[in-house]
């Protein structure tokens, strides 16, 4: 069973304001979450006679630039429904183009310059050989800033997407924000604009370590919300493996705790720095008989 949580980002991930952010004396401090909100919904995946298809793999927000309320969900067969969290109703989908698999990726692409309020969402199967249903190509992207194929190189230079996962285009900033295929805890911001000027590879303009963690803490998920504003949410999962785990083959008995770490932060434009990151409030819910699977 899956259950859904509505947490008050404005209360628990941020101050007041940027200033009020910057001044706290203690920057990061991580603070304990006791418990989640009472869920506002539960999901159970339907019966199937099929081994493990019936299993719910994917949430996602529908419209995230313009509505929170909307969220799609399918199992690993590809039906799909269609939960209103405002009106509490349900909706059957037309399926998805196929089962996406373990875990797929949700990417929303504002469906024309300008038009914030039309997206369109693409699902795409991650594993190495999966197939999605059809992606942008790079004339899309020369016409749409926002567009980009997520799986495939996009340049034929022999370079790749720098993103670890998806990224998320930041219109008013006119940047792509993810995290680096070779640090995941690395956060930046690039510019695609030569990708669809010239095919040239995307040039990195800026990169932040939103959190320092010890050396136990080892991360099996991150994702990147944008909540608008230039605010921004980091989820991340955690393992706290022990010292004899982190030198011994048997990673399960060598796992100590499971949480999770959701951090608040808030992208400025400064004249001398340019782009700046400013980090709010950081919380941490340890996972007992639960564990947090998506934030959206």
């Amino acid at each position: 069973m899956y259950t859904l949580h509505r947490l008050d980002v404005s209360k628990h991930l941020f101050f007041p304001s940027s200033a009020a952010a910057a001044a706290e004396a203690a920057p990061n401090k991580i603070s304990i979450l006791p418990w989640l909100p009472a869920p506002a919904m539960r999901f159970e995946p339907s019966p199937t006679t099929i081994w493990d298809a019936g299993r719910l793999e994917m949430f996602t927000l529908v419209s995230p630039r313009s509505c929170e309320d909307r969220i799609l969900c399918s199992n690993t067969l590809g039906h799909a429904s269609l939960y209103n969290a405002d009106s509490g109703c349900i909706q059957t989908m037309p399926p998805l183009s196929g089962g996406k698999g373990f875990m797929p990726m949700a990417v929303s692409i504002v469906a024309r310059p300008g038009a914030r309020e039309e997206e369109d969402l693409y699902v795409m199967n991650t594993s190495v050989g999966g197939g999605g249903i059809g992606m942008p190509s790079l004339d899309d992207l020369r016409n749409n800033p926002s567009c980009f194929d997520v799986l495939r190189q996009v340049g034929g230079g022999g370079w790749v997407l720098p993103f670890d996962g998806a990224a998320e285009y930041v219109p008013e900033l006119k940047l792509w924000m993810g995290f680096s295929s070779t640090d995941s805890q690395q956060l930046c911001a690039w510019d695609l604009s030569g990708v669809a000027k010239d095919d040239k590879p995307p040039t990195l303009e800026h990169s932040w370590r939103d959190l320092e963690t010890p050396k136990e803490w080892s991360p099996s998920r991150i994702s990147l919300i944008n909540l608008g504003k230039g605010w921004f949410c980091i989820a991340k999962t955690f393992r706290a493996v022990s010292e004899a785990g982190r030198l011994s083959l048997d990673s399960v008995d060598s796992v100590e705790d499971k949480f999770a770490v959701l951090t608040g932060i808030e992208m400025v434009t400064d004249g001398q720095e340019g782009l700046k990151m400013i980090r709010h409030k950081f919380i941490r819910y340890m996972f007992t008989n639960e564990m947090v699977r998506w934030v959206l």
